[in-house]
């Protein structure tokens, strides 16, 4: 699968308030040349959105509402606190009790 090219993201207080794909140099210097007094900055990232938040590592999604999860670096993205069982069951996360539950299935596998 070939990379996926990497965006322009103007931020303002640092929040993503708008993004632009980037298929070459050229398209970054005009854009930038054409908004840049309208942004705080325009950074060249390989992924963002709108709402994301400028933090000292860089750009991240901004957390889940109501939600316990973490940032989690390998992965770049958020993530339940405790990882997810790898004993080959069915699990959902009870975030009330922040763990994963097993998922009982009935006698016709459902």
């Amino acid at each position: 699968m070939p990379a996926l090219p990497d965006v322009a993201a103007f931020i303002i207080d640092g929040v993503v308030v708008n993004v632009g794909a980037l298929s070459t140099e050229n398209d970054y210097t005009e854009a930038h040349a054409a908004v840049a007094d309208q942004f705080d900055e325009i950074r060249i990232v390989p992924r963002a959105g709108i709402g994301w938040v400028d933090t000292p590592d860089g750009l991240r999604a901004p957390k889940p509402d109501d939600t316990t999860w973490a940032w989690d670096d390998a992965n770049g993205w958020w993530g339940r606190p405790v990882p997810y069982p790898s004993d080959g069951g069915v699990w959902e996360w009870d975030e009330d009790g922040q763990a994963w539950v097993e998922v009982e299935e009935d006698v016709d596998g459902n």
